[in-house]
């Protein structure tokens, strides 16, 4: 055999493996920079410190004569999220959040033996901050579950009923999810999937009433587009 011959036989080669490889690529859409995901959320209540209030008696000894309990309840939100890629397992996030969590003050333990009381407040809680999610393994087009955790810091403000009271603090999530890739596809959307995460959110004692932080557990879920 020439060498002619076998310079153009493997020329040959090379162009049906190019070929048959190109389709191949063509069929595996670009991972996306951006993304957009919007879904609700569930947050845990929160207790705080209760409250004792004593008067002092003819001896001079403090006697307790009512305790008030103090908590959050759990609450349905909503929230917003668009997070940029910049390194294949980290993504930076900005971060909206809506809920309406009830305050209720709670009295007991009356020395006059009266009948507990509770007192309501429907709050209006609204956090904007930004997070990081660094994934466990790269993120790639041919990804489509990918295991993360995650940690943010958001501004928080809370509006008391009927909106004469305000409070203001921070808030900060810790946690991990997953998300699933459900379409992919070449053009400007090239992703559209499920995002499931659960986080602890603490809130600061700027938002409670007892001057504490709190911890309460946290899930979400979202639907997210990948651009």
């Amino acid at each position: 055999m020439s060498a002619h011959t076998i310079a153009r036989r493997c020329a040959l080669a090379m162009l049906l493996a190019s070929g048959s490889a190109m389709p191949a690529a063509a069929q595996t859409p670009p991972a996306g920079r951006i993304e957009i995901a919007i879904g609700p959320t569930w947050t845990g209540g929160a207790s705080m410190t209760p409250l004792s209030v004593t008067e002092t008696q003819a001896g001079g000894t403090p006697r307790t004569v009512l305790t008030i309990a103090r908590d959050w309840t759990s609450t349905i939100g909503v929230e917003s999220r668009i997070g940029v890629r910049i390194a294949p397992r980290l993504d930076l996030e900005a971060a909206g959040s809506y809920a309406r969590p009830q305050l209720n003050v709670t009295t007991a333990n009356d020395v006059e033996s009266a009948s507990p009381v509770t007192a309501s407040d429907q709050l209006q809680e609204y956090a904007v901050g930004g997070a990081g999610v660094w994934f466990l393994r790269p993120r790639g087009a041919d990804t489509r579950t990918q295991p993360f955790v995650t940690a943010g810091l958001a501004y928080a403000r809370q509006l008391h009923q009927p909106g004469t009271l305000a409070q203001t603090g921070t808030m900060f999530d810790v946690g991990g999810g997953v998300k699933r890739v459900l379409m992919t596809r070449s053009g400007t959307l090239t992703g559209v999937g499920l995002r499931a995460d659960i986080r602890a959110r603490t809130r600061s004692r700027s938002l409670a009433l007892d001057d504490r932080a709190h911890v309460s557990p946290m899930i979400g879920v979202a639907l997210f587009m990948r651009f």
